[in-house]
């Protein structure tokens, strides 16, 4: 005769410890599924990046004070991004400085930042992003034959928006003239010099006359791909579907194992009456089955559990 069949019953999911893993495991869930969705945020602003410098770098080359004049607002800054603009002037090494902790295929180094005068332009000058050059500590300082050319010279660069400190990040010094700065602020660098500069900066790409010295090195442009946002979306996607699913089975299983541990219970407690001639419990009988079930016992079973007698 078969074995009684087991009723499921999940009321032991209902207690205050399961209650504090179902919100536990919905705020995981919760977290998954945001960190997904930023992921493919951030692609899709690479995407439209790569798509607007692709687009600004194919517009005619003119002259950067008359696309990013001195004070334009932002909307007018915001629309040279990327593009490729000129200038025409001398530089100016007495004002150069240094951008510190920026590095150049895996090598650490430093920006040099110098002021270029514009010709034609009386008191205004633009800042030029004139590359890279090795330093292995936050004190850079100019190879030999790496100083600002002298005379007039002609620069075709990229335009670059003026960097500005986040939430974190080190703190430039006011009230001094600093030589080395932690970013590239033209605001930070233009309230240490006398011209008065254009709100952006070129990333030089080409000069007349051209430099003799390997260094500077010309910094390249920003890379044209979208990075790894797409396949951490794709992980992150991953992860939420197998919580989804994996959750309720680690409920499922846990019933199952319940429900056995009481059937075990249930067969040790008849052993002993049947050696003794005994009949059945009706009551025990009555508890495994979910008849008249005692409330304060855990009988979770989700599969039904037989064997001859």
């Amino acid at each position: 005769m078969p074995r009684a069949q087991i009723k499921p019953s999940y009321r032991f999911a209902l207690r205050p410890r399961w209650i504090a893993l179902h919100l536990l495991a919905v705020a995981a869930l919760a977290v998954m599924i945001a960190a997904c969705f930023w992921q493919l945020a951030r692609l899709q602003d690479k995407q439209d990046r790569n798509r607007l410098s692709d687009d600004r770098a194919a517009t005619a080359v003119e002259p950067v004070a008359d696309v990013v004049p001195v004070g334009a607002s932002e909307e007018v800054v915001d629309g040279a991004r990327f593009r490729v603009l000129e200038a025409t002037g001398r530089y100016l090494p007495d004002e150069e400085v240094f951008v510190r902790s920026r590095s150049l295929e895996g090598q650490p180094g430093a920006w040099v930042l110098t002021p270029l005068a514009l010709e034609g332009r009386p008191g205004e000058a633009v800042v030029i992003n004139r590359g890279w050059i090795p330093a292995s500590d936050t004190t850079p300082a100019l190879p030999a034959g790496a100083e600002a050319p002298a005379g007039t010279v002609r620069v075709t660069g990229l335009v670059m928006m003026s960097e500005s400190r986040g939430a974190l990040g080190s703190v430039d010094a006011e009230g001094v003239e600093l030589e080395v700065l932690a970013r590239a602020d033209v605001g930070r660098l233009g309230r240490q010099v006398d011209e008065a500069l254009l709100p952006v900066y070129l990333q030089l790409q080409s000069q007349e006359p051209a430099a003799v010295a390997p260094l500077p090195a010309v910094v390249p442009p920003p890379v044209h791909d979208e990075g790894p946002h797409r396949s951490y979306a794709g992980q992150w996607a991953i992860f939420a579907a197998i919580w989804l699913v994996g959750y309720p089975m680690l409920i499922r299983r846990s019933a199952i194992r319940r429900g056995y541990d009481l059937l075990d219970d249930r067969d040790r407690e008849r052993g002993p009456r049947a050696a003794a001639g005994e009949g059945p419990d009706p009551v025990a009988d009555a508890a495994a089955t979910g008849d008249g079930a005692d409330p304060e016992r855990d009988q979770s079973m989700l599969s039904f559990r037989s064997d001859p007698r």
